[in-house]
């Protein structure tokens, strides 16, 4: 059983032609940052009871505070697990330009994470000095998820100790042999750590998508970091999910 902690199944679906097809026991947390994208996985996640979770936020990517309304009514009505993914990207310079835009919309998210007490899926892109300017805020939410964990081992354990209950999310990444996740993989608390695939996105070389089941590979590869068993890490990585989403047992 394996438990995919972000993934954007309403974009898989359009590369397959075809709904995702989950394995029996496996979870997935289905990110959106559109009404449509949303709508679609709410439809797909009702006839897999118990398979997935949905989160929803307002994307640094497209900082627009269109669907702040629609966020609010998804968080205060229950009908989402967590806020995201959302944060600060400044990879490029037309992601730089938009800096102002991305504080707003990250800053209207902590609050009603806070709020609401659901989990905030952090993204995270050449930004990491804005979260550790936010860690007082972020130690009050009930958990940050960092999906695609950008940072060193020693910048996951400084949230940690200024309080934060944070996560760090592990994907294929690992698969294209990042030093740093490597690390991070295998030396931080592994009640610290999930699994990911992205999907559709972050594809290797020669792929055309990433698809779910490259959930398996993550796992399996986190497993040979730590020198652990692959079906005891899928275990931990699995309590750590219910755990980082808040999920009854």
């Amino acid at each position: 059983m394996y438990a995919d902690a972000h993934a954007h199944l309403f974009d898989l679906s359009a590369r397959l032609g075809a709904d995702p097809v989950i394995h029996d026991g496996d979870r997935v947390c289905a990110s959106a940052h559109s009404r449509e994208e949303f709508l679609w996985q709410e439809d797909y996640a009702r006839a897999r009871l118990g398979q997935v979770i949905l989160s929803f936020g307002i994307h640094p990517q497209e900082p627009s505070l269109g669907e702040s309304a629609f966020l609010h009514e998804l968080a205060r009505s229950g009908r989402i697990q967590a806020i995201g993914e959302c944060g600060f990207d400044l990879y490029d310079p037309a992601f730089k330009a938009t800096e102002r835009a991305q504080r707003e919309a990250f800053g209207i998210q902590l609050e009603l994470a806070r709020e609401t007490g659901l989990p905030l899926v952090a993204h995270c892109r050449r930004a990491l000095h804005l979260f550790f300017a936010e860690a007082a805020a972020l130690k009050r939410l009930s958990a940050v998820i960092f999906h695609g964990w950008p940072g060193s081992a020693a910048e996951a354990r400084a949230f940690l100790e200024r309080g934060v209950n944070a996560y760090f999310s592990v994907g294929k990444a690992l698969l294209r042999g990042s030093p740093r996740l490597a690390d991070t993989a295998r030396s931080i608390d592994a009640e610290r750590l999930l699994s990911e695939t992205d999907a559709p996105y972050m594809a290797g070389r020669g792929e055309g998508y990433t698809g779910l089941g490259a959930i398996g590979d993550v796992v399996n590869a986190i497993a040979r970091t730590r020198g652990t068993d692959a079906s005891e890490m899928a275990r931990i990585l699995s309590d750590n999910f219910s755990s980082a989403f808040r999920l009854v047992p």
